[in-house]
């Protein structure tokens, strides 16, 4: 459909050279860093659903946890730094069950957070991003409009989902596999000193 073309676009439009790996097609062969792919993701998030907060929620399997990697949006101020354990609230039960949650009240997610936003956050849309049977994050939206997401922008949503998901694995793994190949650092050698004969 137009949407799925207009964010191909999008998505190909920003890529340069050592730019973004968004595998849209069989071989982009453009890479970036975490950062850079959740950056454009929000802009082009935002874009389709104006108005809204967002935030990318990164599986931290090591802890069983989902971490905040970066927010957008009027109150994405209040999302950063915070992590939800894998089950819970209704990112974490996106996370464990796969399946997305459309138009759920925020307060379910939000607990007591919700009473320091303004204007208060009234619904949200929890996506999870799959590559594969792979999660590779959880986008959730949330609006304060009081009648929510309309039914248009939560498919649209939908649509720029498997994109994302692309992209964000691409850049994981890219970076992942930069980690493992930096040399360990040398260890620090003593100057060589030269004795005085008698």
């Amino acid at each position: 459909g137009f949407w799925e073309w207009w964010i191909t676009c999008a998505i190909a439009d920003c890529m340069r050279p050592g730019g973004i790996c968004v595998d849209v097609g069989a071989n982009a062969g453009y890479f970036a860093a975490l950062a850079d792919v959740l950056a454009l993701g929000s802009t082009l998030v935002a874009d389709v659903m104006p108005g809204s907060t967002g935030a990318w929620f990164l599986p931290d399997a090591a802890q069983d946890l989902l971490v905040v990697a970066d927010a957008f949006g009027p109150a994405a101020g209040a999302l950063r730094g915070t992590s939800v354990p894998v089950g819970e609230r209704l990112t974490g039960w996106v996370a464990a069950r796969r399946q997305p949650i459309i138009n759920s009240d925020a307060t379910i997610e939000l607990g007591a957070r919700v009473d320091a936003i303004a204007p208060p956050l009234s619904h949200c849309i929890s996506l999870p991003l799959m590559v594969g049977d792979a999660l590779v994050a959880v986008l959730t939206l949330y609006t304060a409009v009081p009648d929510g997401f309309t039914a248009d922008q939560g498919r649209l949503v939908q649509i720029v989902a498997p994109h994302l998901a692309k992209a964000i694995e691409a850049a994981v793994r890219m970076e992942s596999a930069s980690r493992e190949t930096v040399p360990a650092p040398k260890p620090a050698t003593r100057p060589l000193r030269l004795a005085a004969s008698r």
